[in-house]
């Protein structure tokens, strides 16, 4: 479950979102939320293991 406050919300530019997810789920951590289409990029939330919530974002073909 994410934290409910929380100082700051990295955010990392990925290769690949659904690899990225799997590794977000292989090592303890969750999906969070749809995916969004963004300008030229598509993001998603995802929380690591101790809750801390951070923004993925793969860049557009």
């Amino acid at each position: 479950m994410p934290r409910e406050n929380q100082a700051i919300k990295p955010f990392f530019t990925v290769e690949n979102l659904a690899v990225a997810e799997a590794v977000v789920e292989g090592t303890g951590g969750r999906i969070w939320g749809p995916v969004w289409p963004g300008p030229g990029m598509k993001v998603r939330n995802v929380c690591d293991p101790e809750g801390n919530l951070v923004h993925l974002r793969e860049t557009a073909a």
